[in-house]
């Protein structure tokens, strides 16, 4: 069975570039724009992760994580936060599973990935 992956940012060329990795990687993705009926997306979707950027334009991915995490049914779903600066899980804490600068190594970013879905408590 793939692993579903919810891509949450608002690069559309970043977006294509994440659906051929990860659907090369055998998962399945749905990609989001922005943060708008973000819930029904998740709630449709199930994904086993979410790969959120930091800036989205008018939302902040931040908020958006802390939401995600202390919301009861989504506070499970691993979340890898993008960032275009260099930042690291000591200076950022929405309760993140990890952050991955961009530019980022698209088999770096796949082994993350790969391995927080590995550890998922399903």
């Amino acid at each position: 069975m793939k692993k579903r992956l919810l891509i949450i940012d608002d690069d559309s060329d970043l977006q294509d570039v994440f659906s051929f990795v990860f659907e090369e990687s055998s998962f399945e993705i749905l990609p989001a724009y922005d943060a708008d009926n973000l819930e029904s997306k998740i709630f449709d979707f199930k994904p086993d992760i979410i790969l959120l950027d930091i800036s989205l334009g008018l939302d902040d991915g931040l908020v958006i994580c802390k939401y995600l995490k202390n919301f009861e049914p989504t506070k499970h779903i691993p979340i890898i936060l993008l960032s275009a600066g260099i930042v690291d899980d000591e200076t950022i804490d929405c309760g993140q599973d990890r952050i991955v600068s961009k530019p980022f190594d698209v088999d770096y970013l796949v082994g993350v990935v790969e391995d927080l879905c590995q550890k998922k408590i399903i």
